[in-house]
């Protein structure tokens, strides 16, 4: 082989080398981009994953507070219906007790007036039966009488007749 064709190789291999070298250096190169790259992409994921984490907790925090204030109100409400049920069982314990008295008072009364009823028929009935066995009595000694008169035979004793 000629000086020339050797010459020409090394200066093609001289070539390659620069080219090989070049080609190494634009690795490094994107190596160091390809790395710069991912921490950047890392560090920028860390920044999104602890701002959804806060965000997150900040939504569940939220989240508890509604709950919890939700909770407390119909406690609150709970605890004003149960007071306004035991008001109005009060109420209505307190009218029954009202209406009791009342029905006593008003049987006490009714009892008051039967009595009173009763007392004025007893009267009235003892007087007619005084009556009835007074005319009786009468009609005896009329009838004894009659018979005396037809009969010829004496009165009898008054005193043992009435009874």
């Amino acid at each position: 082989m000629g000086l020339d064709v050797i010459i020409a190789l090394v200066t093609v291999l001289v070539a390659i080398i620069g080219v090989g070298v070049a080609l190494g250096r634009l690795t490094r190169k994107l190596g160091e981009n390809i790395n710069g790259v991912r921490d950047e992409l890392r560090g920028d994921i860390n920044r999104v994953r602890d701002e959804l984490r806060g965000d997150i907790n900040g939504v569940r925090d939220e989240l508890r507070g509604d709950i919890n204030g939700v909770r407390d109100e119909l406690r609150g409400d709970i605890n004003g219906v149960r007071d306004e049920l035991r008001g109005d069982i009060k109420g209505v314990r307190g009218e029954m007790a009202t209406m009791r008295a009342e029905l006593r008072n008003e049987i006490k009364g009714v009892r008051t007036e039967l009595r009173s009823d009763f007392k004025g028929l007893r009267v009235e009935l003892g007087g007619r039966i005084d009556a009835v066995a007074a005319e009786l009595t009468r009609t005896r000694m009329a009838v004894a009488r009659l018979e005396g008169h037809v009969l010829g035979v004496p009165l009898p004793d008054t005193a043992t007749d009435a009874g």
